[in-house]
């Protein structure tokens, strides 16, 4: 059997036939002799030990052997690629070999799928924008922590519905409908809790589901607020004094020219709402050149302490004009390093707000003061005050607490816009407090360092 190149266990299959054949022969024989049952006790007694001897044998060579390679196909079948021994047996062995070879390969995949997906982790951990992503019925199997962030949640919430995860029904039919149609989808929603902001969605279909990705635009959309706001309040801005020269140019065209005194009376008028346009001009220019050009300006040292000197000489006479007292309190500080003209413009745009809304018989401090490394302008007057409801928006152009007040005063609604510019061209910052009816201070800080 050796020359047909059958394994050991099929020729064993071939030598068990053959020892029971000639068992059988060696009964009949004994039987023929007359010594049969010695014959069939011995005879018994060694087939059994044969048979043990054959089961045993067996049992090792091949179906432990055996046994080890199913365990090894069944730990491949669910994800663990386990390598088998290989047995002696030639046939076992070229399949134990394959498995190996096969758990291998399989190692490999899953430890790219493995690399991959803490990539895709790695990359939704680090997007600003937040990610959902849904199953088929809407279920949430994914969501990053930017998502996490811009919605305030907390805790695992995988599996549940987008309605449950947030509240908000604009995001719940936006996903709705992706996985309706099968097509991309966008939509803005509003917030209001933990604060108020816009978030811009946008939507995609996935073969299994639709991904979801919530952008917060609401500095974007402040901004597109502002510059609609602004482009409003620079057209009503110049309408009005615009109005009231074209007014008065007719009115002396159509024969006030001829009256000396009411002539001269709408020259004037006329001369003070050109001072008037062109101080808004000028404001406005000025707005225009530090806005992002902080880096720009041209620095050298200056002394605070000249600054304050000619900034009160240059109000005295308004000063003096609306019966307002004006107090200098100073401590040493060195010079620091900014622009002396804008800087000066800072200081005289606050003592001219300060005393524009002030009481007759009132009273401005200004107080100069170092403290943990900054300089620290303050400007405190015992005017009307700020309602607590306008202090935040206090430092945008064009507003105005008193628009009626305010445009009696020939005030353009940009002065502490500039104020805000220049402190933060200089490194610094304006903060305000005040009480309505007792006054209001405000503080500005610069870096002494520059």
């Amino acid at each position: 059997m050796r020359h047909l190149g059958l394994p050991p266990k099929l020729r064993l299959a071939f030598l068990l036939p053959a020892l029971a054949a000639v068992l059988t022969a060696s009964v009949l024989l004994a039987y023929l002799r007359g010594r049969l049952p010695a014959v069939m006790a011995l005879s018994i007694l060694a087939a059994g030990i044969a048979v043990l001897f054959a089961s045993l044998w067996l049992d090792r060579q091949l179906f432990e052997p055996l046994s080890r390679l199913i365990a090894g196909a069944q730990d491949l079948a669910v994800g663990r690629a386990r390598r088998v021994a290989v047995p002696e047996e030639d046939e076992l062995a070229a399949l134990a070999l394959a498995l190996n070879r096969l758990a291998a390969t399989a190692e490999e995949q899953f430890a790219a799928v493995s690399k991959e997906r803490d990539r895709l982790q790695e990359i939704l951990a680090g997007m600003s924008e937040g990610v959902l992503v849904v199953d088929p019925d809407g279920r949430a199997s994914r969501i990053n922590p930017a998502f996490y962030r811009l919605f305030d949640l907390a805790g695992d919430l995988t599996g549940r519905p987008v309605l449950e995860i947030v509240r908000h029904p604009g995001l719940a039919r936006l996903v709705e409908d992706t996985l309706r149609l099968g097509e991309p989808q966008s939509a803005q929603i509003e917030l209001t809790s933990p604060e108020r902001r816009t978030l811009l969605l946008a939507s995609a279909a996935l073969s299994r589901g639709a991904v979801v990705a919530a952008r917060d635009t609401t500095e974007l959309t402040r901004v597109a607020d502002m510059r609609r706001d602004f482009v409003a309040n620079v057209s009503h801005e110049l309408k009005t004094p615009l109005a009231a020269i074209r007014g008065y140019a007719e009115t002396l065209r159509d024969g006030a020219l001829e009256e000396p005194a009411t002539a001269r009376r709408f020259t004037e008028r006329i001369l003070n709402q050109s001072q008037r346009l062109q101080a808004l001009l000028d404001d406005l220019l000025t707005l225009s050149r530090l806005e992002g050009l902080a880096s720009s300006l041209e620095r050298e040292p200056v002394d605070l302490h000249d600054l304050v000197r000619r900034a009160v000489e240059l109000v005295a006479a308004a000063a003096r004009e609306k019966r307002v007292e004006t107090e200098v309190e100073e401590s040493t500080v060195p010079p620091l390093l900014g622009n002396a003209d804008e800087l000066e413009r800072l200081l005289l745009n606050l003592l001219d707000n300060a005393l524009k809304y002030n009481r007759a018989e009132g009273k401005v401090k200004l107080r100069l003061s170092r403290s943990d490394g900054e300089a620290v302008l303050e400007v405190s007057d015992t005017g009307i005050g700020i309602p607590p409801e306008s202090i935040p928006r206090l430092f945008e152009r064009f507003y105005r607490v008193d628009k009626g007040r305010a445009r009696e005063e020939g005030g353009t609604g940009l002065g502490l816009a500039i104020v805000k510019h220049v402190a933060q061209a200089h490194g610094g910052n304006v903060e305000v407090e005040s009480r309505l009816g007792q006054g209001s201070t405000f503080r500005v800080r610069l870096p002494i360092g520059g």
